[in-house]
């Protein structure tokens, strides 16, 4: 199993699994205005770290978090309900 490449280690961190926007609703910007309230959001709780995880295959998500200032930290094999193989990628922006 691989080990994320964290740059920001700190225990102030909010995570995000699963952003998802429905498909009559693609390309209105939502996603990023979930983004931004998510964001908010912990910085009003204290938080200094924001963290994202998506499917490898999902292309969407991993091209909108970079452009909206998230690091690439690495892939790591999961496997939702214990069998179905769901690799994801790893995202880290300091709030």
């Amino acid at each position: 199993m691989k080990v994320a490449d964290w740059h920001i280690l700190h225990n102030q961190v909010a995570v995000i699994h699963t952003l998802t926007i429905h498909p009559d609703r693609a390309g209105q910007g939502l996603a990023r205005q979930m983004v931004a309230f998510a964001e908010d959001t912990a910085r009003s709780q204290g938080k200094t770290v924001m963290r994202f995880d998506t499917g490898v295959s999902n292309a969407v998500s991993n091209h909108l978090y970079p452009t909206i200032g998230y690091r690439f930290a690495g892939m790591v094999d999961t496997f939702f309900m214990g069998y179905v193989h769901c690799p994801l990628n790893l995202y880290e922006k300091k709030l």
